[in-house]
């Protein structure tokens, strides 16, 4: 792995990603949910592709999702439905696809069931064709992938605005389930404010594909320079072969800062994660990795928080550390009142890599 002009061992990464048993992951995975239906759901239903204009909503639990998504952080690229029985005509439809993380309890309010909501697919029209029986009859490419954390609950959203039956329900029954691990929700009008109609256990079979190669913010920083916390984030993504730019904003300029980089976020020798740095001077800050590799540089700008600073990383094309996350925070040395410590920290981020 080559960092900002600097290389780190192949063969460290190589050793690191055995030691942690991480996953494989092939260019393309599907998973269908919820995990029992992959032959086949217990129930059939309509909605929402063949129902009439509607705000429909379907949650999946991270503990159905982890049984076939397995390792953590991945970036969902689309999904398909199943048809359940031969000899429908299908109809044109016109839609829109949200993907979020979903709250630990569902309102009848749809907006509030959409935490940091993505437009996975923009408003399109889609063709149903004549459905077959157990026929997966509806791939949807997302115009934006959706990185799926490994650990949330996960709500999709389906609005559907019209469709070419004059805006009627039609029959087309799809693969669907009910006493299962999710629950949907639904309105008439695809721009509606509130349920109308709610039914928990129930819901469509869908096959999610994806991807490796992933970036997973967490944790928090702690405030800086010009009273900001410095921001940690990611361009590009983690994948093999592929040179990624880690990135720091909104700290000190003219700084010395340092970019601590481990293989964990949960233990760093026998020390528990997060480690409250209080201790030390610095209230309010965390140390969110067992950091390994520290790697220095110098922030640039300014104003008070408006320093940056950027470290270009290549991924080597090595198999083997597929599935590797590792797990990064920065350092900047820094002026704060009350702090006896001086240096504050960002945000903590994972890189999945695929």
């Amino acid at each position: 792995m080559k960092i900002a002009g600097r290389c780190v061992s192949n063969l460290f990464l190589l050793g690191l990603s055995l030691l942690l048993l991480s996953s494989t992951l092939s260019a393309q995975s599907q998973a269908i949910f919820p995990s029992w239906a992959k032959a086949k759901g217990n129930s059939q239903n309509t909605l929402p592709f063949a129902g009439a204009p509607m705000r429909y909503q379907q949650k999946y639990l991270a503990s159905d999702l982890k049984k076939t998504i397995k390792g953590g952080a991945v970036r969902l690229v689309g999904l398909n439905f199943r048809s359940k029985t031969r000899g429908y005509t299908g109809k044109s439809v016109t839609l829109e696809i949200y993907l979020a993380k979903a709250p630990s309890l569902v309102t009848s309010v749809f907006e509030s069931n959409l935490i940091q909501k993505v437009l996975v697919v923009p408003r399109t029209t889609l063709n149903l064709p004549s459905s077959g029986t157990l026929s997966w009859v509806l791939p949807i490419p997302f115009k934006r992938n959706y990185t799926w954390d490994g650990q949330s609950d996960l709500m999709m959203e389906v609005r559907i605005y019209k469709n070419g039956n004059n805006n009627k329900p039609f029959l087309y029954f799809f693969d669907s389930v009910v006493g299962g691990p999710t629950e949907r929700l639904y309105a008439t009008g695809a721009t509606s404010t509130f349920a109308q109609f709610r039914q928990s256990g129930s819901g469509l079979v869908t096959r999610f594909d994806f991807i490796g190669g992933a970036v997973v913010p967490y944790g928090k920083g702690c405030v800086g320079d010009g009273n900001v916390v410095p921001q940690a984030s990611v361009r590009g993504v983690p994948v093999l072969g592929n040179t990624i730019l880690i990135d720091l904003t909104s700290a000190r300029p003219q700084a010395a800062a340092v970019f601590l980089l481990g293989a964990s976020k949960t233990k760093w020798g026998t020390f528990t994660l997060p480690i409250d740095l209080t201790v030390l001077g610095a209230k309010g800050c965390s140390l969110l990795t067992g950091p390994i590799f520290f790697i220095p540089t110098t922030t640039i700008g300014g104003a008070p928080g408006t320093g940056t600073a950027s470290l270009k990383v290549q991924i080597p094309p090595i198999v083997s550390l597929r599935g590797l996350s590792l797990f990064g925070q920065w350092m900047v040395n820094d002026k704060v009142t009350g702090r006896s410590f001086p240096y504050s920290f960002s945000n903590g981020i994972e890189l999945r890599i695929g």
